[in-house]
C-alpha cells in the first residue's frame, strides 16, 4: 500500500509544482528510509543503504543546478543540459530510482549461488596484505593487464584488503590488524592521488576503510573515533584541491612532480567563471544529463533498444574475441548530444545517462518501471550471495560485498553496463570460490572465536535502506 501512496504522491508533486515537488517529495521519502534503517530498524549494512544516500545526495544536487540555471547562469560543465525539460527529468529520476529501491526492499524467491570462502582464521590476512600491497604497484612489475572482469578484480583486491582488515580490526578491538589497514589505505590513496586521473580514485580507499569499521559495528557514531581524524584531515585537503585537480588533471604529470605542479597551479589560481567552479557536491548532479536523454526522446523518439546493442557482446570473453570493441555507452551518450569529440587515441568525453535514464531512452514509462523493478530484485539476489553481515572472515563473499556497497555508494554506475559488470564480476568469483573450496575443502567451517563474534545474523525486511 505505501508503494502506491508513495508513487502516486511523487507522480502528484511532480505535476502541480515540476522538479521542485518532486525532488523535494522523493528526498523526504529517501530521508524517512535512510533513517528508519538507522535508527529503528538497525539494518542499513546494505546496497540499498548506500545508494539510497546517494540519491538522496544527487537529487538535491539538482536542485542546487536547477536553481543555477533559474537564475540565468550558463554552466559550461553541462552544455548539453535542457533546462525546459527539467520537470519531466526529474520525475524519470525519481520514479525510476522510487522503483529500484522498493524493489531490492522484496526477499527474493530466487537465490545465485553463495560465494562463502573464509580465510580460516585472522592469520590469513597477513597474505591478503602482501598481495595487496603487491598489486596496488602491479604496473611497476606486471607486464601485460588483464581484460574485462580478471582485470576488476585485481584492481579490487587491495580494497578488499583494507575492507577486511579495517573490519576485524574494529570487531576484535586489534591494533595490529588497524596498523595494517590504515597503511593499505595510505599507500592505496598515495598511490591515487600520484598516477590516479579520477579524483574519486583518490577517496575510494578512504570510504572502504570506513566502510569496514561501520559494517563492524553497525553504528553510525564509529564516525566519531579520534582515530579518523586524519581521514577527516585528507578529506578537506581534497576538497580545497577539488577544482584545481579538475581543471589542470589533462596537464599535469605523474609521480611525485604532480605535487608540485598543483601546488603551483593552485597558487596561481585566480577567479573564473561561476561554471568552472562547481563543486563536488554540485557534480553528483544527474539533472542535465536526465534533461538531455528527454530532449533526445522529444527529438527522435525512443531508441527501442538500439542504444544498448552493444550490451550483447559483453560476456563474450576478450581471449576467445580479440577484435571486440570497446563497449562504452558513455562514450556513444556524449557523442549523441553532441558532447564529445574524437581525438587521436579515442574521445574526449564519456557522460553518465544513469540506470533510470538509460531504460527511459530505450523504451519509455513503461520500461523505466518494469526495467528498475527488475534491476532492484537482480541486485538483491547478488546481495544475497555475499553473506556479508554473518561472516566477517569470507573472503569472496567480502569481495563482492564491497564491490557492491561502494560502487553503489557511487550512483551503481554510469548506465545499464554496470548490471553486466557486476555479473561478470560475480561469475568470476564464483569460479574463485570453487576453486578456494578445492584447494582447502573445510574453509566454510572457519568461524571467528566466540568473543569476537559481533556481527549477528541481520535478517533484511521490506524496506528501502
Amino acid at each position: 500500500m505505501s508503494f502506491l501512496v508513495w508513487f502516486i504522491i511523487i507522480n502528484l508533486s511532480n505535476f502541480i509544482f515540476g522538479i521542485w515537488g518532486c525532488s523535494l517529495t522523493f528526498s523526504i521519502y529517501l530521508a524517512i528510509q535512510l533513517f528508519k534503517s538507522l535508527f529503528i530498524t538497525r539494518n542499513w549494512i546494505n546496497l540499498s543503504f548506500f545508494y539510497g544516500f546517494y540519491v538522496l545526495f544527487a537529487t538535491v544536487a539538482n536542485l542546487k543546478i536547477a536553481s543555477i540555471f533559474a537564475n540565468g547562469v550558463f554552466l559550461s560543465s553541462f552544455p548539453y543540459a535542457r533546462p525546459e525539460l527539467f520537470d519531466h527529468a526529474s520525475l524519470v529520476w525519481a520514479l525510476g530510482n522510487f522503483v529500484l529501491l522498493e524493489a531490492f526492499a522484496l526477499q527474493p524467491r530466487v537465490y545465485l549461488p553463495t560465494l562463502e570462502f573464509n580465510l580460516g582464521h585472522s592469520g590469513f590476512l597477513g597474505w591478503l596484505f602482501l598481495g595487496s600491497v603487491a598489486l596496488l604497484f602491479r604496473s611497476f612489475w606486471l607486464p601485460f593487464s588483464l581484460p574485462g572482469a580478471f582485470g576488476s578484480i585485481l584492481d579490487l583486491l587491495p580494497l578488499v584488503g583494507i575492507l577486511m582488515h579495517s573490519r576485524l580490526a574494529e570487531l576484535q578491538n586489534h591494533r595490529g590488524l588497524f596498523l595494517r589497514a590504515l597503511f593499505l589505505t595510505a599507500l592505496a590513496t598515495g598511490y591515487a592521488v600520484l598516477f590516479a586521473y579520477l579524483r574519486i580514485s583518490m577517496v575510494i580507499p578512504g570510504l572502504v576503510f570506513l566502510l569496514g569499521m561501520l559494517s563492524a559495528r553497525g553504528q553510525i557514531r564509529v564516525l566519531l573515533s579520534p582515530r579518523l581524524y586524519p581521514f577527516y584531515v585528507f578529506l578537506f585537503l581534497f576538497s580545497a584541491f577539488f577544482i584545481t585537480f579538475g581543471a589542470k588533471r589533462s596537464q599535469l604529470s605523474y609521480g611525485l612532480d604532480r605535487i608540485t605542479e598543483l601546488q603551483q597551479a593552485k597558487s596561481a589560481e585566480v577567479e573564473v567563471a561561476r561554471e568552472d567552479r562547481l563543486s563536488a557536491f554540485e557534480r553528483t548532479s544527474t539533472i542535465g544529463q536526465l534533461s538531455a536523454i528527454v530532449g533526445l526522446v522529444k527529438d527522435h523518439g525512443h531508441y527501442m533498444g538500439r542504444a544498448s546493442m552493444p550490451l550483447l557482446t559483453a560476456l563474450i570473453p576478450r581471449f576467445l574475441w580479440p577484435e571486440k570493441p570497446p563497449i562504452a555507452l558513455g562514450v556513444w551518450f556524449a557523442l549523441e548530444i553532441g558532447a564529445a569529440l574524437k581525438t587521436e587515441t579515442w574521445y574526449n568525453n564519456s557522460i553518465n545517462m544513469t540506470i533510470p535514464g538509460h531504460l527511459y531512452l530505450e523504451f519509455g514509462w513503461v520500461g523505466l518501471i518494469l526495467g528498475c523493478w527488475l534491476i532492484g530484485y537482480f541486485l538483491r539476489m547478488l546481495w544475497e550471495t555475499t553473506g556479508y553481515t554473518r561472516k566477517p572472515l569470507n573472503l569472496t563473499g567480502s569481495f563482492f560485498a564491497g564491490y557492491l556497497l561502494y560502487t553503489s555508494f557511487l550512483g551503481l554506475g554510469a548506465d545499464l553496463q554496470i548490471l553486466v559488470t557486476y555479473l561478470a564480476v560475480y561469475l568470476v568469483l564464483w569460479a574463485m570460490d570453487h576453486l578456494l573450496h578445492l584447494l582447502r575443502p573445510n574453509a566454510g567451517k572457519a568461524i571467528l572465536p566466540e568473543n569476537d563474534q559481533r556481527d549477528a545474523p541481520i535478517r533484511l525486511k521490506r524496506q528501502v535502506t
